[in-house]
């Protein structure tokens, strides 16, 4: 899988490389930033295989949560990787420049909840503070009951989150709604455009 982003803020777009798949077998070039020099060319920098970023264990999202301007990654498990309480999520703030090639890397509290198999995120910044905070939507088994189905994981600028829990008048139940983000109406911050789904999608009511 390849994401882009600004990890060493310097304006050019560069891009995160994750193996997965049979590349995914071994322990070595599992993830890197490659670095972008300009004119088409870059450079790779390997991350640590602690950070246990392989593709077909971890969904990896993009976005400044810290507001420095360089472009971090949460790391969110899913598959067997997802089966316990250990690890589930964790931010990697970068620290890249000339003279730094590392991340910082933050363990997120199991009481976020936000397993990959489980939960869907959307990445924005929903109170225009400068800094990417996460959507949470809940999915499959989490999704049988009218509780916490979404939340908004606000950032706190140091690679934690305080969750604020959304109406379940809301209707946002992952298996039944996709949900997009956007400043739709130009105020600086991200809102949430709900498009509805499966079973919800039978009729014509309510449809986004």
């Amino acid at each position: 899988m390849l994401y882009a982003g600004d990890f060493n803020n310097d304006g050019k777009s560069d891009m995160l490389r994750q193996e997965r798949g049979r590349w995914d077998n071994d322990d070595s070039l599992t993830a890197q930033v490659v670095l972008s020099e300009g004119g088409g060319n870059f450079n790779p920098i390997r991350l640590p295989e602690k950070f246990a970023l392989k593709g077909d264990f971890t969904n990896l999202y993009i976005g400044d949560f810290n507001g420095d301007g360089r472009d971090d990654i949460f790391r969110q498990e899913k598959g067997g990787w997802d089966n316990d309480d250990s690890l589930t999520a964790q931010v990697l703030l970068s620290e890249l420049s000339e003279d730094n090639d590392s991340f910082t890397r933050i363990f997120l509290p199991e009481s976020l909840a936000v397993k990959g198999d489980l939960t869907n995120l959307y990445i924005g910044d929903f109170d225009g503070d400068g800094q990417s905070d996460v959507l949470r939507q809940e999915k499959g088994s989490w999704d049988d009951d009218d509780r916490m189905t979404a939340q908004i994981l606000l950032s706190q600028g140091d690679g934690n989150f305080n969750p604020i829990t959304l109406p379940e008048d809301f209707a946002l139940k992952g298996d039944f709604t996709n949900l997009y983000v956007g400043d739709f109406n130009g105020d600086d911050r991200d809102d949430i455009f709900r498009q509805e789904k499966g079973s919800w999608d039978d009729d014509d009511r309510m449809t986004a």
